[in-house]
């Protein structure tokens, strides 16, 4: 990164579109940075190149000063706290539900307790530093709240794509479920998701790698260095499109897997209720899909649209990322600090059992094996005690 006048020159060799390293060019050319708060201080320029590498237009966005931040970190923190209050509970209650199979139950854990991490970071970590002290985001030791940040979320992702898998082999192939996803096969495989989420932000331990909260615009921006880019760009960015475009294809052909067994299955009590299951299920994680989706739609294509609109810009970044993981863990119970978040309400929406933990009251759990197989039912008490025999 080199500062030149007013504006940052960055050199890239193809063509990309970032929130905050904003271009449409061919092969290597000179673009200039949009958001550079190490050459200006004032406000931000904006400037989108055409593939002719002139410049179509300019605006200066207004920035966020001291008196700001108060406001933006008590959002912050409500909705954090918001998010680690529903994504504790849900994993809490994932954990004692008994309509969960092992393995499902498990991925749901992990991927819970990955959308803690991102909520917890924002409302416990980068909040209460934006209101004491401000500039220790940009010091070294500051910018690991944003390589913790990338850690939880892949972890999160790559949760989510355990799941998907989870649901694709327990409607294709019940016959081999148990073996494809025994006690054994599932916690080496949540292990090595969290082992692939760890070793996907050992380059951020370079300064030159860095992704910091910038007080300036209340939202994680990259270090400005063609390392930053490289990383945040094709191992965050691309590798989230991709891993989301692998949740597509898997959930649709769980969806066909469900429809032909539907079709060919002769209707006994229980064959329609695992069914049920199964159909609840799908639609949890087809909603938790389009949760992380949104969240990439809005972080990188919609928020450049608003960079005029400081407030309306920090929506659709800062606040965007919590609530996505809270309302993921909602579907969980019914079945996206703030877009990390709405995964644990999707949860909570999709899955009766944890819905009445809310309530207190007790109701008829109906246990399954790994296969989906009915083995028993049982009736719990408001004091979560079994009713003597």
């Amino acid at each position: 990164m080199h500062c030149y006048g007013d504006y940052g020159i960055v050199i890239v060799s193809r063509p990309a579109v970032l929130n905050h390293f904003y271009f449409e060019v061919e092969d290597i050319k000179t673009v200039i940075y949009h958001k550079n708060s190490y050459c200006r201080d004032s406000y931000r320029s904006s400037f989108v190149m055409s593939t002719n590498n002139t410049t179509d237009a300019s605006e200066t966005a207004p920035m966020f000063v001291p008196s700001d931040y108060p406001i933006g970190a008590v959002i912050i923190i409500l909705s954090g706290f918001l998010g680690a209050l529903v994504n504790g509970y849900v994993f809490c209650a994932v954990r004692k539900a008994k309509t969960f199979s092992f393995a499902f139950g498990r991925i749901c854990m992990s991927h819970t307790a990955a959308n803690f991490g991102n909520c917890f970071a924002f409302g416990f970590l980068i909040a209460p530093i934006l209101l004491t002290n401000p500039e220790f985001h940009t010091t070294y030791l500051g910018a690991r709240c944003g390589q913790f940040l990338i850690f939880v979320y892949n972890a999160s992702l790559f949760s989510h794509l355990l799941t998907a898998i989870n649901r694709f082999c327990v409607v294709c192939f019940p016959l081999k479920y148990n073996i494809l996803f025994d006690e054994r096969t599932t916690k080496m495989s949540i292990a090595l998701v969290w082992t692939i989420a760890l070793i996907q932000v050992v380059p951020y331990f370079s300064f030159d790698c860095t992704l910091y909260f910038d007080a300036g615009a209340l939202e994680m921006v990259p270090h400005p260095t063609l390392c930053s880019l490289i990383v945040i760009l094709y191992m965050c960015y691309y590798l989230s499109v991709l891993v989301i475009a692998i949740f597509g294809v898997l959930d649709f052909l769980t969806f066909i897997g469900i429809y032909f067994h539907s079709k060919n299955r002769v209707g006994s009590t229980t064959s329609k209720a695992k069914e049920r299951r199964e159909i609840r299920f799908f639609f949890q994680a087809s909603v938790q899909d389009f949760a992380f989706l949104s969240e990439l739609i809005l972080y990188f294509s919609i928020a450049p649209y608003f960079m005029d609109n400081k407030w309306a810009h920090f929506m659709l970044t800062t606040f965007a990322w919590i609530a996505v993981h809270t309302v993921d863990g909602y579907d969980l119970s019914s079945l996206f600090p703030i877009v990390n978040c709405l995964p644990r309400l999707i949860v909570i929406a999709f899955n009766k059992e944890i819905r009445g933990m809310i309530m207190c009251r007790g109701n008829a759990a109906t246990v399954y094996n790994t296969s989906g197989a009915q083995t028993q039912s049982t009736t719990v008490r408001r004091d979560g005690t079994k009713p003597s025999s």
